[in-house]
């Protein structure tokens, strides 16, 4: 705010950020917000770690066309690293919430411009939001990961699920953050017999050459108890307490 000399300022507002802004909010003001009705989405960063990005969606549908090939690509078995066509994915699920690290969001926006993919209007939004805020970083047309991530949720989720949804993403934001978080994960994996790793891989569904997606999903369950649960009590205390 400029000032003038001698002028006395009463009070004051602020009518528009730029796009490249971090509204830096504690988690739970996503659970209290409603976006207007001319919006379709909005977005925060976490006051607690400013790396993370924090989307909220007018609705399923709005989310799916930002994210659902984007979570194909990343996440679901038949599609991991291939850029599916809309055709192939209309009739089926992607998620009902998301969380993204910047190496896969890199991957995802560099194979598009290899391929001179057809991105609709939402993802390409999605590719600038992501630049401007330096999760991931430019190099001609294509990308390599900044730091941070992004999670989301929707407003059509009930506000049980919502809350639910958005403690389950931010964990797995601090999973792709945190690195003191990421070893601490990784140590309990390493400490257990082969059998057990076996029963996480069959019960997560994840063949063994995804190491950071059942280390990430099966930090979830390490949360419920041990060290893990200090570090996940940070985002429970925060919506719960």
């Amino acid at each position: 705010i400029q000032q003038q000399p001698g002028a006395d300022l009463r009070s004051a507002y602020v009518e528009r950020l730029a796009e490249s802004e971090r509204i830096l909010v504690d988690p739970g003001y996503l659970l209290l917000t409603e976006l207007a009705a001319d919006q379709v989405l909005s977005y925060f960063f976490w006051d607690a770690n400013p790396e993370v990005g924090m989307l909220v969606f007018k609705d399923y549908a709005t989310q799916d066309a930002y994210l659902k090939r984007l979570a194909f690509f990343v996440e679901k078995k038949g599609f991991l690293g291939r850029l599916a066509r809309d055709e192939e994915i209309a009739s089926l699920h992607g998620w009902n919430a998301h969380d993204y690290r910047a190496e896969d969001l890199a991957r995802f926006f560099s194979e598009a411009a290899k391929l001179d993919f057809p991105l609709n209007p939402q993802e390409k939004w999605l590719e600038g939001f992501l630049e401007s805020t330096g999760i991931i970083v430019r190099h001609g047309s294509l990308f390599s990961p900044g730091k941070g991530a992004f999670i989301s949720i929707s407003q059509e989720s009930p506000a049980y699920l919502r809350r639910l949804f958005l403690v389950h993403e931010l964990s797995h934001a601090i999973f792709f953050t945190d690195q003191g978080y990421r070893d601490l994960v990784m140590g309990l994996w390493a400490s257990m017999s082969r059998e057990e790793r076996y029963f996480w891989l069959l019960y997560l569904g994840w063949g063994r050459g995804k190491k950071v997606f059942y280390r990430n999903s099966a930090q979830k369950t390490f949360g419920k108890s041990s060290r893990v649960g200090r570090k996940n009590h940070t985002v429970h205390g925060r919506l719960w307490g």
